[in-house]
Formats: structure tokens, C-alpha cells, sequence
């Protein structure tokens, strides 16, 4: 259950205002670049085409980022609409948020593209935690971006 203080918000990359950008891409390094110590560029160039979905935590008129992922549209990396990107600070992990994202974004996925599936390539380690959105693993494990990754895919029941 979300508490009174959290919201999602879903957009594409004109409705973040400034601060929002910059937060968002500050707390994105810090997990794709600095803890897992990749030296890709995280700003891929596929932000300005990608739904954007995150839950924040609202105090006031601030706002604190609790857990971020977005989606890109089908054909772009796969046939079907893709998750990529997903991730919680570090600081605010095991609370719930992720999955909390997750059940989300299934269900404006299949809002906005009705009867594709979802697939992802998600870090090895992660694996399991996807199987209980319902997405199973296809393949074999491969490196992206320097990291274990196994590629998974949700159909629409």
C-alpha cells in the first residue's frame, strides 16, 4: 500500500521540469555509473523518445525520487515496449519501492500498447526478483554495458 505522501508521475521527457531532469539524471549516475562502476554514458540518447514513470515522495512542495524506470516504445530495442533503467537510491532500497514501480508500469504499459507483451534486459542479479512480476527469462546470460544481464519477457494474460 502507498503511503498518503507518495505519487507516480508518468511522462515523457518535455514534462520534467528542470530540477526534476536533474535530480533524476544525478541519482541515475550515481547507480549506473558510480556504483556499478560503469564508464558508459547513461544519457544513451533515448530519454527524449522513453516514457518516464517514478514514484516520489512529496513533502510540501519538494519532492524526493523513491524509485525510477522508463519505458521505451515497442520496435526501438525489442518488438514489444521495453523497461530499462530501473533503479531505487541506494539509501532507500528494500522498502518496497521497486515493486511498487514495477506493478506500476505493467499497468500503463498495457494501457498504451494493449496485447504486446513487456521485455527487458535486466541484471543477472535481478533475475528473481522480476519472476515475481510474472516475466520469465529467455536465453542465456550476456554482458551489457560491462554487467551480467539476462533478458526476460511478460505477456499480457
Amino acid at each position: 500500500m502507498m503511503d498518503i505522501d507518495m505519487e507516480f508521475q508518468w511522462t515523457g521527457f518535455d514534462g520534467f521540469t528542470t530540477s526534476q531532469i536533474y535530480d533524476l539524471l544525478v541519482e541515475r549516475q550515481k547507480a549506473f555509473v558510480v556504483e556499478y562502476r560503469n564508464a558508459n554514458l547513461d544519457a544513451d540518447g533515448l530519454d527524449k523518445i522513453a516514457d518516464h514513470l517514478i514514484l516520489w515522495r512529496r513533502l510540501g512542495a519538494n519532492l524526493t525520487l523513491l524509485s525510477y524506470l522508463r519505458v521505451l516504445p515497442p520496435g526501438l530495442k525489442y518488438n514489444e515496449p521495453t523497461i530499462g533503467r530501473v533503479f531505487t537510491p541506494k539509501n532507500l532500497r528494500n522498502r518496497g519501492y521497486a515493486s511498487l514501480l514495477i506493478n506500476e508500469a505493467i499497468n500503463r504499459i498495457a494501457k498504451k500498447y494493449p496485447g504486446d507483451g513487456i521485455r527487458m534486459s535486466a541484471q543477472l542479479e535481478l533475475e528473481k526478483f522480476y519472476h515475481q512480476f510474472e516475466f520469465k527469462t529467455v536465453g542465456e546470460p550476456y554482458l551489457e554495458e560491462g554487467m551480467p544481464h539476462i533478458e526476460m519477457f511478460r505477456e499480457y494474460v
